[in-house]
C-alpha cells in the first residue's frame, strides 16, 4: 500500500490509549494494550469538528463521545466518511501484554520486578510513530507541519518531558513541531482516538459481533509482536 501524502499545510496526530501499561502479572493491569491514532490535515480536522458539531446538535452536547454506546452505528458511519472523502487516518497500534513482555523486558535488561510502566508506554509510542512514518504516511519538512495530541494520561511534568525528549531524540523520526497533552473533554479529536480503540477492542478483539459495522472499512489496525515487529491486521485474517 502506498503511503499517504498530504496537502501543504498543519498535520495533526491525535493519540489515546486504551488498557494501561501496567504489568501483566499485577491484578489490576489489562490483559492487553492499545494506542489508537488519529491523523488528520488541518482541513480534515475541520471537517471532523464539523460532523461532530451537527451529531451533536441533536443529542446532549455535555456527554463525551465514548458515552453514546447506543450510536455506534451512526458515529462508525461519520468515521467512514471523513475516511473515505477527507483523508482522516484511523490507526490502532495492539499487543497482547503476555505474549510481548517476555521478549521486552529481556531487550532492555529487566525483569518485572524493576519494571517501568511509563518506559514501556513511551516504548510503544515511539515503534508504532516510526512505523507511522516509515510505512504509512510520507512527510516533506518544507510543507507540513507536524502536531502531536495526546490524551492528557502522564501524571507529573517529568514525565511529560521524558517523553517529548524520548521522541524528539529519535532521528528516524520527522520534527515534531509540537507535543502537547490535552484532557479530551476538550479535543473532539481526542475523543474520537479514544472511541476507535473501544471499537477495535469490541469488534476485533472481544469478538463483539455486529454485522451493520465492518471496522476495516475505515480503522487500519497493527498488532506488535513480542519481536518487535508489527504486522497489519487485515479483514480477511483472524
Amino acid at each position: 500500500m502506498e503511503k499517504v501524502i498530504f496537502d501543504k499545510g498543519r498535520i495533526f496526530l491525535f493519540i489515546d490509549e486504551t488498557g494501561d501499561p501496567g504489568h501483566p502479572s499485577k491484578k489490576d493491569a489489562s490483559r492487553y494494550y492499545q494506542l489508537n491514532i488519529l491523523i488528520a490535515h488541518r482541513d480534515g480536522l475541520r471537517h471532523l469538528n464539523k460532523e461532530l458539531a451537527a451529531f451533536r446538535y441533536f443529542r446532549d452536547s455535555g456527554k463525551e463521545l465514548k458515552k453514546y454506546v447506543a450510536e455506534t452505528k451512526i458515529l462508525a458511519g461519520i468515521f467512514k466518511n471523513l475516511a473515505n472523502k477527507n483523508g482522516i487516518l484511523f490507526l490502532s497500534f495492539i499487543l497482547t501484554k503476555e505474549k510481548f513482555m517476555d521478549n521486552y523486558l529481556h531487550r532492555i535488561g529487566k525483569n518485572s520486578d524493576n519494571y517501568n510502566p511509563n518506559k514501556f508506554r513511551n516504548f510503544i509510542v515511539r515503534k508504532s510513530l516510526e512505523y507511522v512514518f516509515a510505512h504509512i504516511l510520507s512527510i516533506d519538512s518544507e510543507r507540513n507541519n507536524i502536531e502531536i495530541v495526546f490524551d492528557r494520561y502522564l501524571e507529573s511534568e517529568t514525565d511529560e518531558e521524558a517523553l517529548k525528549k524520548y521522541l524528539r531524540g529519535n532521528y528516524t523520526l520527522p520534527t515534531f513541531e509540537k507535543i502537547v497533552q490535552i484532557d479530551s473533554e476538550y479535543s473532539e479529536a481526542v475523543q474520537v482516538s479514544d472511541f476507535i480503540g473501544r471499537l477495535v477492542k469490541d469488534y476485533c478483539f472481544d469478538q463483539y459481533t455486529d454485522s451493520t459495522i465492518d471496522i476495516h472499512d475505515f480503522i487500519r489496525i497493527f498488532i506488535l509482536e513480542g519481536s518487535g515487529d508489527i504486522s497489519e491486521k487485515r479483514p480477511d485474517t483472524s
